[in-house]
């Protein structure tokens, strides 16, 4: 960096991010900036003539080099906000996207009026909607299960982080095989699974390809963790429970019909955008 001041380096970050073809490169820049004075944006922007330590260049230099070299910004900060909470993420986990909050949208609702109702997050990744969910139905308890480990330590990290050990309870677990009689009774099955046909992850940005694998790859058509979760995970739910699942914008029909076929009637909600993004499924 050249500059020490805040403007001058706020000034050059944008300009290195815009010639890197980075969308929102004012907004990128300045949380970078934050970050690394751990600082918010706000304070951030509002104390421009500010002079930075070397140190404070040389990790903002840093950050501004991952990201122009194709890391997604949660990366490189290490965490994102999820539903008002600060979510801890990092290479090997899923980043939170705000199109997920719909899902907890629907699940809090569904589960407004229950007492100490029991859930059963599957593919938690960095536990964020475990996490949105206690925080907001304080005598909610959920088995959060992620089967890859750099996950795992994520989702740990957050339950730790939180302080909701009481509440969220972290399994090591495949989705895509059938659960063992460990596993209790819920009242709400919600899963964010991968859903990404195999053949379409070649097309995807080079920020979504920097995530993992295993946390995009749905299969051939999307939907192999959609099939496993109504062959072999439904059957935990409780009398009058629900499964609530996010779902890429394509597959609606084809994850409606999966649910249908295992006795469910199924409804599609749309996000902010109006593409479809979550089924409920209910027993009939």
């Amino acid at each position: 960096m050249v500059n020490r001041t805040v403007r001058g380096v706020y000034r050059e970050a944008t300009g290195m991010l815009k010639d890197a073809g980075i969308e929102n490169a004012s907004y990128e820049a300045a949380e970078i900036i934050a970050s690394a004075c751990n600082k918010t944006r706000e304070f951030v922007l509002s104390h421009a003539e500010a002079m930075l330590a070397e140190h404070r260049l040389r990790w903002i230099d840093r950050d501004i080099k991952r990201r122009i070299a194709g890391e997604p910004l949660q990366y490189v900060l290490g965490q994102w906000e999820f539903y008002s909470e600060l979510i801890h993420t990092g290479k090997g986990v899923l980043v939170p996207r705000q199109d997920t909050e719909l899902l907890v949208d629907c699940v809090l609702e569904g589960i407004a009026d229950k007492e100490n109702p029991q859930l059963l997050d599957l593919c938690s990744g960095s536990g964020c909607i475990a996490v949105a969910v206690v925080k907001n139905h304080k005598t909610a308890d959920v088995t959060a299960v992620e089967y890859y480990d750099e996950a795992m330590d994520y989702l740990e990290r957050n339950i730790d982080y939180h302080r909701v050990p009481a509440h969220i309870h972290a399994r090591k677990y495949d989705v895509l095989t059938a659960p063992d009689g460990s596993f209790g009774k819920y009242d709400v099955i919600v899963a964010n699974p991968p859903y990404i046909q195999t053949d379409k992850l070649a097309d995807l940005q080079i920020e979504v390809k920097s995530e993992p694998v295993t946390a995009l790859d749905g299969g051939a058509d999307g939907c192999d963790f959609y099939r496993s979760i109504a062959d072999n995970w439904a059957c935990l739910l409780n009398d009058g429970g629900f499964i609530a699942v996010e779902i890429g914008y394509d597959i609606a029909d084809d994850v409606c019909k999966i649910f249908g076929n295992a006795g469910f009637d199924t409804e599609v909600k749309k996000d902010l955008c109006g593409n479809d993004r979550v089924v409920i499924a209910r027993k009939k």
